[in-house]
C-alpha cells in the first residue's frame, strides 16, 4: 500500500483510537480480481447489517479513490471516520476510528466513563489507572461479525477453496474499557493495558462458506480476554452475533 497516495484522512485515523482489518486469500495472487470489477466485488460482500455498511461505499467522487491496482473509499462524517482499499489480489484494508470517539458522541461517552468510574470505586479489583474511553461489547461483537462476515461473502463471490486470512486488530486503546448500556452490567472492570491489541485468524474457505458464525464468536472471545474478560458467556455472544447476521437491511 503506497501511503503517500492515502487521503490526509488516514492519518488522521491512525492517530486516533481506531480498528485496522485486513482481509485477503492466504495465498498471494496478483490479478485475482479484474480492476473493472473490484467495486463490484465489494458490493457484493458487502455487509450491510447496520446503517453503516462494511465498507461503506461513497457515492461521492471526491470520497473515491483509484488507485494503479486498488479502488477504494473514505468518509469524514459526524458519525464515521473510515478509509478502505480493495486490490486486485482479493485484499481488503480497512481502517476505522472507534466510534464510541467520534466528537458526536462525547455526551454519551462522558456518561459512560462516569458509570465505569463509580463500578470501579466499588470494584473487587479496582484498577487506579487513566480510563481513556469505552468500547460497548455489542457493537464491538458486531464489528468482529461484520470482518468474518465480509470475508464469506467475498469467499462465495469469488468462489475461493482456500484458506482466507482475518487480521483484526485495535489500536490506541490503552486505558479503555469494555461497558455496557445501562440495562446491562458487567461483573467487574476489563480495561486494555496495552495500546494496541490484534491477531490473525486463517480461515478454512469451505467451513467459513456454511457461516461466519464460529468464528466471529471465537474472535470476539479472544479480544475480551485481552481486557481480562475471561467468563465472557460463548452462549451471550453467539446469541448476540447470531441475532445479527439474521437482521436484514
Amino acid at each position: 500500500m503506497a501511503e503517500s497516495h492515502l487521503p490526509l484522512q488516514v492519518a488522521s485515523i491512525k492517530s486516533e483510537p481506531h480498528w485496522r482489518v485486513e482481509i485477503r486469500p492466504q495465498r498471494y495472487k496478483r490479478d485475482r480480481v479484474p480492476y473493472g470489477d473490484l467495486e463490484d466485488v465489494v458490493k457484493a460482500a458487502q455487509v450491510r447489517l447496520r446503517g453503516w455498511y462494511f465498507p461503506h461505499i461513497s457515492r461521492d467522487p471526491a470520497h473515491r479513490v483509484n488507485g494503479s491496482n486498488y479502488f477504494g473509499c473514505w468518509s469524514d462524517s459526524d458519525k464515521e471516520l473510515e478509509f478502505w482499499q480493495f486490490s486486485e489480489s482479493a485484499f481488503l484494508f480497512s481502517l476505522r476510528v472507534v466510534r464510541e470517539t467520534i466528537p458526536m458522541f462525547s455526551q454519551q461517552r462522558a456518561e459512560r466513563i462516569e458509570r465505569v468510574r463509580v463500578r470501579a470505586g466499588s470494584s473487587l479489583h479496582p484498577y487506579e489507572g487513566p480510563i481513556n474511553g469505552t468500547l460497548d461489547i455489542i457493537a464491538f461483537a458486531y464489528t468482529i461479525a461484520e470482518c468474518f462476515e465480509f470475508a464469506k461473502r467475498l469467499v462465495e463471490r469469488l468462489e475461493l477453496n482456500e484458506p482466507i486470512m482475518v487480521n483484526v486488530g485495535l489500536r490506541n486503546i490503552q486505558g479503555f474499557v469494555l461497558s455496557t448500556e445501562m440495562a446491562r452490567s458487567l461483573y467487574d472492570l476489563y480495561q486494555a493495558h496495552e495500546a494496541d491489541i490484534s491477531n490473525s485468524w486463517t480461515v478454512d474457505a469451505g467451513e467459513l462458506r456454511k457461516s461466519s458464525l464460529r468464528f466471529s464468536v471465537e474472535a470476539t472471545k479472544w479480544f475480551f480476554n485481552r481486557f481480562g474478560w475471561r467468563n465472557a458467556s460463548d452462549t451471550v455472544i453467539r446469541g448476540e452475533i447470531e441475532g445479527f447476521l439474521r437482521k436484514e437491511s
